[in-house]
């Protein structure tokens, strides 16, 4: 059995509807104070007159999203041993501290870390990292041996989303106005809406008809 002309239209265009909704994911900017004062710089490395591992704190809004992109200003100390470092995101504890690991963002060797502060952007292509709404999650920064990493930090608290948020190295937790750690935190979300509901389940029930008649 063939469709009438204006079922095929019909269908047709609620198909192209649904597709370019579910390919247009929105970039959402959850912080970013990459353009604020720069004071200085903290190592990430651990161990004596050092203070690593070095942690920033970032929210969610009001809909689960997917982590796409975590830039993050780091510079270079040659006066500490040569290593690596590891880029994580974690789970809040609950208590505005860094909590469990979420997941694993990246490593980064000191070979490739710059002599002057430069914004470094960690790509999670195809990330399954869904963050869930309204919830504090903290980026990561730590070495298991050596490295000659530093995070920058800002002399104030300007930024897309950084009111109300925290930044933790072993000398403790602090509010974000003694100075965050400069990063930019990037998601997609998939926008949810009636029509974009009726337009899904108006495909299906199209398929299923033609998948009736064709059986």
């Amino acid at each position: 059995m063939d469709w009438p002309p204006i079922m095929k239209q019909t269908l047709t265009t609620v198909g192209a509807f649904l597709v370019l909704s579910v390919s247009a994911l929105a970039q959402v900017t959850l912080f970013d104070n990459t353009t604020a004062s720069r004071e200085g710089g903290d190592r990430v490395a651990a161990g004596s007159s050092l203070i690593g591992p070095l942690s920033n704190s970032f929210s969610t809004g009001g809909s689960a999203s997917v982590l796409q992109t975590v830039s993050i200003l780091l510079s270079q100390d040659t006066s500490l041993p040569s290593g690596s470092f590891s880029i994580r995101l974690l789970a809040d504890s609950g208590s505005n501290t860094p909590g469990t690991l979420v997941t694993q963002i990246g490593t980064m060797y000191d070979t490739a870390l710059p002599s002057s502060p430069t914004l470094y952007d960690f790509n999670l292509a195809n990330s399954s990292c869904i963050l869930a709404a309204n919830t504090r999650y903290w980026i990561h920064l730590s070495s298991t041996s050596n490295t000659q990493a530093l995070w920058s930090y800002a002399a104030d608290w300007e930024g897309l989303g950084v009111d109300g948020e925290y930044f933790a190295n072993d000398a403790g937790v602090f509010s974000i106005e003694n100075g965050p750690y400069m990063m930019r935190v990037i998601v997609s979300t998939v926008p949810e809406s009636p029509a974009f509901t009726a337009a899904a389940a108006m495909v299906l029930l199209g398929i299923g008809v033609w998948r009736r008649t064709r059986g």
